[in-house]
């Protein structure tokens, strides 16, 4: 697919700034914590922005608010900046980032799902899970030789397919979007986050991939947060 107005905004971009801004070594505080929060309300944490910069800023807890809901946060900005130190992403890589995303809160992290499993809707059945280390081999068979590919397509089909997966037996969905930005990055492009007024988009175009197997839509949806967060960097509508 292409991407003619994030390809422009990215050329005029790159040609006014010696470093890129979000490289994997040194993302935005503020980033991070907006998209902690948003992907963590979205899985359920009822902590507000407020909430999470506390947390993050101060190391401070939140009254009224569960261990649980502060190890999320916690753990999501770990495995956030575990990921995006590690030069090269693979499938140990992968399992660590899980481990960091449950530690305090499950005791099967970096383990692949015992269970089959169907999501979406009862007759949609996911890989057996006899079968996920294999399709975990493929997966990344598949990035490696995705240069023909725009980044954006790669990068999303990357998270689609890891999605479809469902590698292990919660989240999944945290894990792929944190994926799915060190992909970006990985190619220069700004990361994003998907906010909760278009989870439900979101969703939708997740379900789309999984069941029809059709990324169209999950592409759309990352390809103008893309373009947004570029026109915000230069100031430009």
């Amino acid at each position: 697919m292409s991407h003619p107005k994030v390809d422009m905004l990215k050329r005029i971009y790159d040609k006014n700034q010696t470093e890129f801004v979000e490289s994997r070594e040194g993302i935005n505080r503020n980033l991070q914590m907006e998209s902690a929060y948003h992907h963590n309300a979205f899985e359920g944490n009822t902590l507000t922005y407020a909430d999470v910069r506390q947390v993050v800023m101060h190391s401070l807890a939140v009254g009224n608010k569960t261990l649980r809901e502060h190890f999320e946060i916690i753990n999501y900005i770990k495995a956030m900046n575990y990921l995006y130190q590690q030069p090269k992403l693979n499938e140990q890589v992968v399992k660590q980032v899980h481990r960091i995303l449950v530690e305090n809160i499950e005791e099967d992290g970096g383990v692949y799902r015992t269970k089959d499993v169907s999501i979406f809707a009862e007759y949609h059945k996911l890989p057996s899970h006899q079968f996920l280390p294999t399709e975990m081999i493929r997966l990344f068979e598949y990035y490696e030789n995705a240069e023909k590919e725009h980044p954006i397509d790669a990068a999303v089909t990357f998270h689609c397919r890891l999605l479809e997966m469902h590698p292990f037996a919660q989240k999944n969905e945290l894990l792929a979007k944190l994926v799915l930005n060190y992909l970006l990055m990985d190619a220069y492009y700004p990361c994003i986050f998907i906010p909760m007024h278009q989870q439900k988009e979101y969703t939708t175009a997740i379900e789309r991939a999984v069941i029809a197997k059709d990324y169209t839509p999950a592409i759309q949806l990352v390809s103008k947060q893309v373009e947004e967060n570029l026109a915000k960097r230069l100031r430009v509508g």
